[in-house]
């Protein structure tokens, strides 16, 4: 719902993944996708980005403790109009 808020819209996709946990062993498991985007310039913004995409990995982390892991990526999109 925040990035709903923030950047006006957001997509989660949810699928079936796998990964290769800590012990070794390749686990089966579900896997959701959210893509967000915002009309931002990257040369200009990305570091306020990077300091969000921070504060949003510990929340994510502090809210999914049991989980393994937890990816984050952010990189610009060019949109054709």
């Amino acid at each position: 719902m925040e990035l709903s808020y923030a950047f006006g819209g957001c997509t989660d996709v949810s699928a079936s993944g796998s990964y290769h946990s800590s012990d070794g062993l390749t686990i089966s498991d579900r896997v959701h996708i959210l893509f967000s985007d915002a009309p931002l310039q990257w040369e200009r913004d990305r570091l306020a980005l990077e300091h969000h995409v921070d504060r949003v990995k510990i929340a994510a982390e502090r809210a999914l403790e049991l989980e393994e892991v937890v990816l984050i990526s952010l990189f610009p999109v060019c949109h054709a109009d």
